[in-house]
């Protein structure tokens, strides 16, 4: 049986999920990556591991507790999947930037400051990371075929370095699909500069698959605790079904709302 590892850019795949969720109204970000890697596996063929690289925002425990909270449980879950979460951090940058208000009443004013400072946070690690498993993992020959979920061209000599010198060894590069200002649609990333450079093949993953491969609302964790779907993470048909049942039953309104918060 050929062995077959997956490498999940988290964000990557987030923030079109997120897009995803304000566009159509429906959340898909509790993803059974598990199931979805099944899915590409042939009959000849068996999972490896199943590598998600991600990071959590600190700052958000104070700032956005509920997001913070959320994105621990999703982490929760997908170990309790058996899959190998690899967190990254994120950085604080404080950048110098220049205003670009084109009618600015200021802006014949030589002596007015037309600069400020803003802080961002950068997420660090994950691509240098996805780099380095991908090729210790061919290195110790961990995998036949490695799918590499993620449209960031820095992967390119990682996959490179592997298709060169292990050249038995499989390499697929999958995306989702991401929001197109210009035509208001979602569209696939142009990454067939990655699939040329890394000499892979390329796997479009749409939307309406991804509706197949959710999570169940409540799983058991590594602890032996039960997991539950964060509300923000509930369809909105699972939301109005909700909704309806404490309008019904408004003596057990504190017990039905106990089972997603």
């Amino acid at each position: 049986m050929k062995k077959v590892n997956f490498y999940i850019d988290g964000f990557n795949f987030y923030h079109p999920l997120d897009e995803y969720q304000k566009r159509k109204n429906l959340c898909l970000k509790w993803l059974d990556y598990k199931s979805l890697c099944s899915s590409f596996i042939l009959e000849n063929e068996q999972i490896g591991n199943i590598y998600f690289f991600t990071a959590i925002r600190k700052d958000y425990k104070q700032n956005n507790p509920s997001k913070y909270e959320r994105h621990k449980i999703y982490i929760k879950a997908l170990q309790a999947q058996g899959i190998i979460v690899i967190e990254g951090r994120f950085l604080k940058k404080h950048r110098k930037i220049q205003c670009q208000v084109s009618n600015c009443l200021n802006k014949e004013n030589t002596k007015f400051d037309r600069t400020f400072d803003i802080t961002i946070r950068e997420e660090k690690r994950t691509d240098v990371s996805i780099a380095c498993y991908l090729i210790k993992d061919a290195f110790l020959n961990q995998f036949d075929k490695a799918f590499i979920f993620s449209a960031d061209t820095d992967l390119i000599p990682a996959i490179q370095i592997v298709r060169e010198y292990f050249d038995n060894k499989k390499t697929i590069v999958g995306s989702l699909q991401t929001w197109n200002w210009e035509n208001n649609e979602f569209i696939f990333p142009k990454i067939e500069d990655l699939r040329k450079a890394s000499n892979s093949e390329l796997l479009r993953i749409h939307f309406s698959k991804l509706k197949k491969h959710l999570l169940p609302e409540s799983i058991i964790g590594l602890d032996g605790k039960l997991i539950k779907i964060p509300k923000g993470y509930l369809s909105k048909e699972k939301i109005n079904q909700l909704e309806k049942e404490i309008s019904l039953i408004p003596a057990q309104k504190e017990q039905v709302l106990r089972k997603y918060l």
